[in-house]
């Protein structure tokens, strides 16, 4: 894997987390209900003036980021991170559309040819902006389905130290995505440390971030004046992303 990014060949160090989750569309349906205390974080908005322009889906870098600089052991600890498939990891699944001012004056077989051949250059560039151990990983399905398998959420499994997500440009190394024309990469929907000690994610279909862990993790993460967040418990309703 790129840098200190490493896909798993084994997914074993998840296979916890898959059995520990439940109660459908709770916070217990991304963290375990094994902990003292809960929060849930807000996504910041991507248009203050709309509500509902929360990202989704994923753990937003401006949420991880801050909850990742609580911790002052963060040099010792290694997490583990679980990196849905969908979502613009498969080249496949994307196409390039719209209009072109080259394409003024082409024939309709001329402007097919013509977006085919950019469908293709974005694949790779796509393709390209992976790490190939992500794409074998996919092929000889390491993967893991989170909160269970057969529902169209299966998971890469990567590992990493804490430190290298401390720094808001971790995602330009990490080998999940990143281009530089996006200015983003893929973020993982779930990490928590080898220790188990606590877990933050975020369900595909939620624009909330749930944390589990000891009390006083949770009083930091609702204290910090870079993290909106409120204490629920393990059974509290996830809200859908466009809630």
């Amino acid at each position: 894997m790129s840098g200190v990014f490493e896909v798993l060949s084994d997914v074993a160090p998840a296979r916890w987390l898959q059995e520990s989750l439940c109660d459908e569309w709770t916070v217990a349906y991304v963290v375990p209900p094994v902990f003292p205390a809960y929060a849930l974080i807000s996504h910041p908005l991507a248009d203050p003036d709309d509500p509902g322009s929360a990202p989704g889906f994923e753990i937003p870098l401006d949420v991880l980021t801050p909850f990742v600089r609580l911790f002052n052991d963060a040099n010792a600890s290694e997490v583990y991170l679980g990196v849905w498939e969908g979502s613009g990891i498969d080249p496949g699944s994307s196409s390039v559309f719209g209009w072109a001012p080259e394409t003024e004056g082409m024939s309709r077989r001329q402007q097919r040819s013509y977006w085919k051949k950019r469908t293709l250059e974005h694949r790779e560039q796509i393709r390209f902006s992976f790490d190939p151990a992500v794409y074998e990983a996919m092929a000889r399905r390491t993967l893991i389905g989170l909160p269970g398998e057969s529902q169209g959420r299966d998971h890469l499994i990567l590992r990493a130290p804490l430190r290298a997500l401390a720094t808001p440009t971790w995602p330009e190394g990490a080998g999940l995505g990143y281009r530089a024309a996006d200015d983003r990469g893929r973020m993982p929907n779930v990490v928590w440390p080898q220790s188990r000690e606590w877990v933050i994610a975020c369900d595909m279909d939620s624009s909330v971030t749930a944390v589990g862990g000891s009390q006083e993790l949770i009083d930091a993460v609702i204290e910090s004046p870079d993290l909106h967040a409120v204490r629920v418990g393990p059974h509290h309703p996830l809200p859908a992303w466009d809630e």
